[in-house]
């Protein structure tokens, strides 16, 4: 049997082509995937964190004129949370801060830390000031100020009070 080997390959090709262009396709939604519902209210969180949360005049990170919320780690909510930097609360502008270690956040209000950013925050210090927050599983065990969980698609969160009354809040 002779098989035709120029339509053999044309029909590979473009079989090739096909699959390159719905993988592309595929990567393409999967960029533009909309935030969840969940990374949406934890941002929310965020926001309203600095419009309940006093921090006394003598603290040093409270003479700064921008509320600064630092970001520590990747996720996709950190994107979500860039969408706030610039928003004013209590006539201060939101300045969020993308931090690679614990050190460069010490003089953050709130700090924000993803899931990638591992237990290496284990070291906060006595002396920290910004109210930490996480989703972190048993972040509050670990010595964060503020947990979000998530049970039922809901987002609740969990405040380790006597870790805040440390931060002087």
């Amino acid at each position: 049997m002779l098989v035709n080997t120029k339509s053999t390959i044309r029909h590979i090709v473009m079989i090739l082509c096909a699959l390159v262009l719905m993988a592309n396709s595929i990567n393409s939604m999967a960029e533009t995937e909309e935030p969840s519902i969940q990374d949406k209210v934890k941002v929310a969180y965020l926001f309203n964190f600095f419009r309940y949360i006093y921090w006394p005049d003598e603290v040093s990170i409270n003479k700064s004129k921008n509320w600064r919320l630092c970001v520590i780690g990747h996720a996709p909510v950190v994107n979500l949370i860039h969408g706030i930097d610039g928003m004013v609360v209590r006539d201060r502008e939101i300045l969020v801060l993308t931090r690679n270690q614990y050190d460069e956040a010490l003089n953050c209000h709130l700090t924000y830390y993803t899931n990638s950013a591992g237990e290496h925050f284990l070291n906060i210090s006595e002396k920290e000031r910004s109210v930490t927050v996480s989703d972190m599983d048993g972040f509050i065990q670990m010595g964060g100020a503020i947990n979000f969980i998530v049970k039922a698609d809901k987002v609740r969160i969990i405040v380790d009070e006597p870790v805040l009354k440390r931060t002087g809040v």
